[in-house]
């Protein structure tokens, strides 16, 4: 599976925390919201900035939905922490929406630990900023296809999560 910068698509929705009543197949309405109550309040004097930033991310993550939406079959390649409930809740997410298609879904699983940014050592990571940018290549080469079994019970978990609408 090939692919360059421009090929990477962020979905920065914290699908792990708000209101998650609605479609299940992410309705933007409510999401929206939780963004602006997650990213406020802006810092004194920098609100202009603070909005640009918040309008960038939101557009960003609408435009990633939509190319989910209208793969063409192109496979898609995801990345996640497993204990990072707002990665695992985006995984969900994305197989809820491309349960019904032929688009190949890729994932790569972050290790637990890895060498952080700068690190020589191995240590416990939080997420995928922490790594360091020269393992990402490695990493990719551990993405695992999840299997049609494998989507529709994360397609299923995502159902279930907004209709408890409870945080994660």
């Amino acid at each position: 599976m090939g692919g360059s910068a421009e090929d990477v698509a962020p979905l920065e929705l914290a699908l792990d925390i708000g209101d998650l009543s609605g479609p299940a197949d992410m309705d933007l309405k409510n999401r929206r919201k939780v963004l602006e109550d997650l990213y406020s309040p802006p810092p004194a004097g920098r609100e202009d900035a603070h909005e640009k930033y918040l309008e960038k991310v939101w557009s960003t993550s609408v435009k990633t939905l939509e190319r989910l939406r209208n793969t063409g079959g192109v496979p898609v390649r995801m990345w996640a922490a497993p204990w990072c409930p707002g990665d695992l809740c985006g995984v969900y997410a994305v197989c809820h929406l491309l349960q019904h298609g032929e688009t190949p879904l890729f994932v790569v699983w972050a290790p637990r630990e890895a060498l952080r940014r700068g690190g020589r050592e191995m240590e416990e990571i939080r997420g995928l900023g922490e790594l360091d940018p020269g393992q990402f290549g490695t990493l990719a080469a551990s993405a695992i296809e999840l299997t049609p079994i494998q989507r529709r019970v994360y397609a299923n978990r995502w159902l279930e999560l907004v209709q408890e609408n409870a945080p994660v």
